[in-house]
């Protein structure tokens, strides 16, 4: 394998800039090239371009930092860029934030690395193809042209995937609801809106909806929403998983206890559920919420130690878990909701979100428990529906000889990030999405910085073996 010197990242949101800024860091006297490609450009993916202060992160400013080895990098640039807000470690900020945060840190690394000798470039196309000869990577843009690169990083997220082309006829129906600026506009007080899902983006347009005075009715399969928090960190000495404890099947016994417990002590109003949440969460004593940033480092080392069978086990007593609790939203906008609730602006409903509204006669209108409703507008904001890759890149994986796991992710050496080829050390790596799969919780930025720290110590290692064997050679 040659000397590496150029990379490519295949996407430009955070976990892209994350994995820059760590090969900038550990690589900046190595590097001649860095080129990120995303048909979007730079951080401007729907999720962290929206310009509302209620569409906020669901985890602390202590823990959204794009540095692997320095949690505080975030704190220490909110107090910098916005030191008359007094933003704390455990505050909630607007993701529209974390976007600047991620510009100003890209920025600052490109203009260093430049003093080295290294360009980096950002080219506005998608990857239609990639291709590794043995020694180079060529990929291929959508306008044809072609890029060599002695290694590459996918950094794609996730294809999302429409679950009601049936409904897409319809002007009514809203199938992406981020950024809310490109419909929230048309949305006029007193429209019966149906939103569909009740985690983290529905409740980011339940919100947007409720500043418009619109009635809202939230439907989902469980008919609540996660749990409050009034902060998320990393706290090592709470923990879930006792730090003597490597036995698997002792963790499963552990969380199946933790699982029957809470299914066993809620109820199953969501209003209620909502109203009991906010107040644990002021009383100081949801303390579980002091345990999910550990617990989430700790599942994502663990998960790819388990067989088959305990992680079918694991993945069945970890959705209430993760659904209610790892995915458990800030308590600014759920005092939003319980007002909106309150006031009869917002309805919690439970059903199938496969089947809960047709279109009829060019009318949206509901079934199940929604029989008979008409609305003006439907929204799809399950944030479930969506696959690791796309049908053109799966066949540049399968040309390489990259297996698949049953989630659809590529199978890689979690240690290394780095895709697995049979008899070959192949300098590829993901980051995200489309490791689905090998990681469990890969939707957090915490999570991308711990492996674009896992990816930059693998591409060391290739280069200190490349190293010696040329010394070995001349010797």
């Amino acid at each position: 394998m040659k000397k590496i010197t150029s990379i490519a990242i295949i996407g430009a949101g955070p976990s892209a800039v994350s994995v820059y800024m760590e090969l900038v860091r550990s690589q900046h006297f190595n590097l001649k090239n860095i080129t990120l490609f995303d048909p979007l450009g730079l951080m401007n993916s729907s999720g962290f371009i929206s310009p509302s202060e209620s569409t906020l992160t669901n985890t602390s400013v202590g823990v959204t930092s794009l540095s692997y080895q320095d949690l505080m990098d975030f704190y220490k640039w909110t107090s910098v860029k916005y030191q008359d807000k007094g933003i704390t470690a455990t505050d909630f900020v607007p993701r529209s934030m974390v976007r600047e945060y991620c510009l100003d840190r890209f920025h600052q690394a490109k203009s260093f690395v430049s003093v080295f000798g290294c360009t980096t470039e950002v080219i506005p196309r998608s990857v239609d193809s990639f291709s590794w000869d043995g020694s180079t990577f060529t990929v291929k843009d959508s306008t044809g042209s072609q890029h060599q690169f002695d290694a590459l990083i996918n950094a794609t997220g996730v294809e999302q995937v429409e679950p009601r082309e049936d409904l897409q006829v319809s002007d009514s129906y809203i199938s992406n609801p981020y950024p809310e600026t490109t419909f929230i506009d048309q949305i006029e007080p007193q429209d019966n809106v149906l939103v569909i899902g009740s985690k983290l983006s529905a409740i980011d347009v339940a919100v947007a909806l409720g500043n418009k005075g619109a009635n809202i009715t939230m439907v989902s399969r469980s008919g609540k929403l996660p749990s409050v928090r009034d902060a998320l960190l990393i706290e090592p000495d709470q923990r879930i998983i006792a730090e003597d404890d490597s036995n698997i099947d002792s963790l499963l016994t552990k969380l199946e206890s933790f699982v029957e417990t809470i299914e066993n002590s809620e109820c199953d109003d969501g209003a209620l559920l909502l109203d009991a949440d906010i107040q644990l969460c002021e009383s100081g004593d949801n303390n579980w919420q002091r345990a999910i940033g550990f617990f989430v480092e700790q599942v994502n080392e663990l998960w790819p130690m388990m067989d088959d069978s305990q992680k079918t086990k694991f993945e069945k007593l970890s959705q209430p878990f993760f659904g209610r609790y790892v995915s458990a939203f800030p308590i600014q906008n759920a005092k939003k909701l319980q007002s909106l609730i309150r006031s009869g602006m917002l309805r919690l409903a439970k059903g199938d979100v496969s089947d809960v509204v047709s279109l009829r006669e060019g009318m949206l209108v509901g079934h199940q428990a929604l029989e008979g409703q008409h609305y003006d507008w439907v929204i799809n904001a399950t944030g479930i529906m969506s696959k690791p890759l796309t049908e053109a890149f799966q066949q540049s994986y399968k040309a390489m000889g990259a297996e698949f796991n049953k989630y659809g992710g590529v199978v890689i050496d979690t240690d290394a990030m780095r895709v697995e080829i049979p008899e070959s050390e192949v300098p590829y790596y993901l980051i995200g999405g489309a490791a689905k799969g090998e990681l469990l919780v890969l939707n957090y930025l915490r999570s991308s910085a711990v492996q674009a720290r896992k990816i930059t110590d693998d591409l060391i290692r290739l280069t200190k073996c490349e190293s010696s064997k040329l010394v070995s050679e001349v010797a």
